[in-house]
């Protein structure tokens, strides 16, 4: 499962050129709208393989939703071996 605020307004989407990122703010989340995409998918019963992500326009900002999942996440080839680096990396067994 993936879970993304897209882009929230916080101090690290400051240190993007001129700010720009918090200049605009109908098109991202406050901070705590922001998380909510993160919190509902670590609270929710939500079905393996999803996205869950902004409900509004084009998933940009608004409230948690599940979205369609995407073609590479079908990939089960690339997910064993995203499996494996993983696991390499944080010193876990590898299946």
């Amino acid at each position: 499962m993936l879970a993304s605020p897209r882009i929230a307004r916080t101090a690290l989407a400051a240190h993007f050129r001129s700010n720009v990122v918090n200049r605009f703010t109908f098109l991202t989340n406050d901070p705590e709208r922001g998380a909510l995409s993160l919190l509902y998918a670590a609270t929710q019963d939500v079905p393996g393989n999803s996205y869950v992500g902004p409900d509004g326009l084009g998933g940009l900002r608004g409230h948690p939703a599940v979205r369609r999942q995407g073609k590479a996440g079908l990939d089960e080839v690339m997910a064993g071996r995203l499996w494996d680096v993983t696991a390499d990396l944080v010193g876990a067994v590898t299946r």
